[in-house]
């Protein structure tokens, strides 16, 4: 019980501090996370599309146990916080503004894209993540604001280690979808432009 505690209370810390520094509004902030954790939505569409073209089942194991030894407070922050504002500085912050200096928005987004799934180095996530990087990458162009794929990328990664790793529990897919709507639809409902 105090792993959850102190797990919950360096998440909170996360998503406060990108509140501070982004003056995002703690309803943007909650959209967001709903609009994260409903892109797990997509994530399943996006395997089952990779399954008729390639085999994932071998590379998907790799993936599955590749923290099978890792104490979850050491998984938690690598994964689910670390790893995604590191993948969104450079994915994001760096080789997206590059892009958009020599290319148009919808190339730039497409060739970030393309380089955020190889970079994953597993046919299982390519497809997945390549989604997830134009996701990412419109609304970071949108937005002009590195903080909004932040948070989208640590609620998607949150989200997966909570329900594969804590409850071991895969919910099914019609959770995410609700979530992927309440979050656009609160976003919708906001009406205010959200700037950095």
């Amino acid at each position: 019980m105090s792993l959850i505690i102190i797990i919950s209370v360096f998440i909170l810390l996360v998503f406060w501090i990108i509140q501070q520094e982004s003056k995002l509004s703690i309803m943007n902030i909650i959209s967001f996370i709903f609009i994260g954790i409903g892109f797990q939505y997509i994530g399943f569409i996006s395997h089952e599309f990779a399954d008729l073209f390639i085999s994932t089942e071998k590379s998907y194991e790799l993936v599955a146990h590749s923290f099978d030894d890792m104490p979850l407070i050491y998984m938690i922050i690598a994964v689910a916080v670390m790893g995604p504002v590191i993948e969104e500085f450079v994915c994001r912050k760096l080789i997206q503004t590059y892009l958009h200096s020599k290319f148009n928005p919808t190339i730039t987004i497409i060739l970030q894209a393309i380089i955020f799934g190889l970079a994953h180095f597993n046919s299982h996530m390519f497809i997945h993540t390549f989604v997830l990087g134009i996701l990412f990458g419109l609304f970071y162009y949108k937005y002009k604001s590195i903080s909004i794929p932040i948070i989208l990328h640590i609620s998607v990664n949150l989200s997966a280690v909570v329900f594969d790793e804590i409850l071991l529990y895969e919910p099914p897919v019609i959770f995410y979808a609700i979530f992927l709507f309440i979050g656009l639809y609160s976003l919708k409902i906001q009406n205010k432009k959200i700037t950095a």
